[in-house]
């Protein structure tokens, strides 16, 4: 009799630890969409510009409240300023790629999940363009990297799938262009500064 009752325990004790694992080693991947402001401060008269973000992600979750996401990112970076009494813009645009460590807190069963990331971002200038001379690519850097940190919460729409809410900024740690750069009147250091408010929807890929 002790022996079913301690084979009982045990399997009840197996199941409630599969239960509250359920969703540890598990990949998610999906789309991303939303906006960004930033500015590269050490121009003269800088000013935020609002651009667009987007592109995909997959995460994996390492236990119920740690995992990593890889982003590929199309991002429009850049700044406003003011030359000679004029409103220009300069746009930045990039392929970025985050890696992200992230942390879950509460109980990843329930349906609003917060969250905590920070990591590494790599990007790719794909062009630059400024108010009145068109493309000015080759005046700027094709590297680009720095750190994010970010918030946000993840929303568990149904049994495989979530929609994600993040909020983060972006500290560049490289410089866009060299401090000779045409056509910029600057106090050198030129380095991005950006938030982005991004929405994401996930599908579970181990179902």
């Amino acid at each position: 009799m002790k022996q079913r009752i301690f084979l009982l325990i045990l399997l009840s004790l197996l199941l409630a630890h599969k239960g509250f694992s359920q969703l540890a080693h598990t990949f998610t991947a999906g789309p991303k969409l939303g906006f960004n402001i930033s500015k590269v401060p050490s121009i003269a008269n800088a000013k935020y510009i609002t651009g667009f973000t987007g592109g995909g992600f997959i995460q994996y979750c390492i236990t119920d409240h740690l995992g990593f996401n890889a982003d590929l990112l199309y991002a429009e970076r850049g700044s406003k300023y003011v030359k000679d009494d004029i409103d220009l813009d300069l746009r930045l645009n990039y392929l970025e790629v985050p890696i992200l460590f992230n942390y879950y807190y509460g109980d990843k069963r329930t349906h609003l999940h917060p969250k905590a990331n920070i990591g590494p971002v790599v990007g790719l200038m794909i062009e630059a363009l400024q108010t009145g001379v068109g493309y000015v690519t080759q005046d700027f850097r094709t590297l680009n990297y720095g750190m994010r940190l970010g918030t946000g919460f993840n929303y568990h729409a149904s049994e495989h799938s979530w929609v994600n809410f993040d909020l983060s900024y972006t500290l560049g740690l490289a410089k866009v262009a060299d401090d000779n750069a045409p056509s910029l009147i600057h106090t050198g250091g030129l380095k991005n500064r950006s938030i982005d408010f991004v929405i994401s929807f996930g599908i579970d890929l181990n179902q």
